[in-house]
């Protein structure tokens, strides 16, 4: 005797519980790129700012040397861009929900406050 097998659906299995987070952000520009794909989005919206504010152009940095005086690529640069002789950098970080303790939250990581002279935090909230 053969057994039939059953065909399963997609809609046979229960979709998961969207988070408090998942929700708060829902239709939020943005949300759906990569940590690293939003922070250069929110880079360039910070040079631009920036450039508009000081009526400057802003400069990619200078790539430098790392400490073991290795030749840094662009995308390690010291600092993010230059704007009127100042080294600028920006870190960015995703507001998010604490369940445990009941609050939003943030982290900005990898902050060197000596390779720059200007740092401009940009917050990415629902």
């Amino acid at each position: 005797q053969q057994q039939q097998q059953q065909q399963l659906r997609l809609g046979d299995y229960p979709l998961p519980k969207r988070t408090f987070a998942q929700k708060a952000y829902d239709g939020v520009p943005l949300y759906n790129l990569t940590t690293v794909a939003r922070g250069k989005a929110l880079e360039c919206v910070v040079r631009r700012v920036l450039e508009q504010r000081e009526d400057a152009v802003a400069k990619d940095p200078v790539a430098g040397t790392t400490i073991s005086g290795g030749q840094r690529g662009s995308t390690t640069a010291a600092y993010d861009m230059e704007v009127s002789g100042q080294r600028v950098e920006v870190k960015s970080a995703q507001l998010m929900w604490d369940k445990n303790n009941q609050r939003w939250h943030a982290r900005f990581a990898n902050v060197k406050p000596d390779e720059y002279d200007d740092l401009y935090l940009a917050l990415y909230t629902p």
